[in-house]
């Protein structure tokens, strides 16, 4: 579920775009707004949105400050700014914050629904990626005390090949192996 945050000191705005865009076809399951940046702040720490879409020029604390808190709360959280004014300020402020859009005002809901459009789908890959590098992380470490055995076997051998060892180990899985110390030892029993 994608949750959306509205932030801007015109209520006619908010409820303009809490109510013409259509939310539940683009996948955006949760909408909240706030008047400025603080209290849109004080929301997003219980909301934790996944997408900002905040005015510029706010009384208490303006987007591009709120952004930047929310920036640096929530790294992967996609911002579009809305605007009033193409200050170039404004708009380098928003490059730096690596802002998804900065659409001037008067608002267009086609514009408006096309970038959200963008930024959903970057959501969505991005979760996408998350997920299967949770999947990887947790493979292996399933697979680490199989790893361990065979690298032992592989130590323990006549005349163990240092190169191939290598090549065969990427550094990947060194890397998680070599977190920890091992000894290796062999030991030749004679009955």
């Amino acid at each position: 579920m994608i949750r959306l945050l509205i932030v801007d000191d015109e209520q006619m705005t908010r409820d303009g775009l809490k109510q013409y865009i259509p939310w539940e076809e683009l996948g955006v399951g949760a909408v909240e707004t706030a008047k400025n940046g603080q209290t849109a702040l004080e929301l997003a720490s219980v909301f934790k949105p996944d997408i900002l879409l905040t005015d510029v020029r706010m009384p208490k604390m303006d987007g591009i400050q709120l952004a930047s808190r929310i920036r640096k709360e929530y790294p992967n959280c996609k911002i579009i700014f809305l605007s009033g004014y193409s200050d170039k300020e404004y708009l380098k402020s928003a490059i730096h914050l690596k802002a998804i859009s900065y659409i001037e005002k008067p608002l267009n809901i086609e514009e408006i629904t096309a970038t959200l459009k963008d930024a959903i789908a970057m959501h969505n890959e991005e979760e996408k990626q998350r997920m299967q590098a949770q999947k990887m992380e947790s493979s292996l470490a399933e697979s680490i005390p199989l790893l361990r055995q065979e690298i032992a076997l592989e130590l323990i051998k006549d005349h163990p090949n240092p190169m191939r060892f290598a090549d065969k180990y990427d550094t990947l899985l060194l890397k998680s192996i070599e977190e920890q110390l091992y000894t290796a030892a062999a030991i030749l029993l004679n009955w």
